[in-house]
């Protein structure tokens, strides 16, 4: 059995695994399901890499800069998310579901 390269697309059954798996890291910090949340969680497993809140903005055609914003806050809280700094003055954020121990562990920091 070969192991899948970390940054390759999922497939839809581990999208919808991570999926659950950010849902629940995101309940268990108290954070309610909402629909901003979930497409803004969806579109992060769909595009897999480094995105500024401009890719997020425009890739879910309509979720406001406040909305966005406030979600990226709350998820790299809980660890959900993590930032990406390549030094150009903009940042980007990842999926950061790799070690799901770690994230629960700083989910309850």
């Amino acid at each position: 059995m070969s192991k899948s390269h970390p940054h390759s697309t999922p497939t839809p059954e581990s999208q919808d695994s991570l999926f659950l798996r950010a849902m629940h890291l995101l309940k268990e910090a108290g954070y309610k399901r909402t629909i901003h949340r979930e497409t803004l969680v969806r579109f992060f497993i769909k595009n897999p890499g480094p995105l500024t809140s401009e890719d997020l903005q425009l890739g879910t055609q309509g979720l406001d800069k406040v909305t966005i914003y406030r979600s990226l806050a709350s998820f790299e809280s809980v660890g959900l998310l993590r930032k990406v700094d390549f030094g150009d003055g903009l940042l980007r954020y990842e999926l950061n579901l790799d070690d799901e121990e770690h994230q629960i562990g700083r989910a309850r920091v």
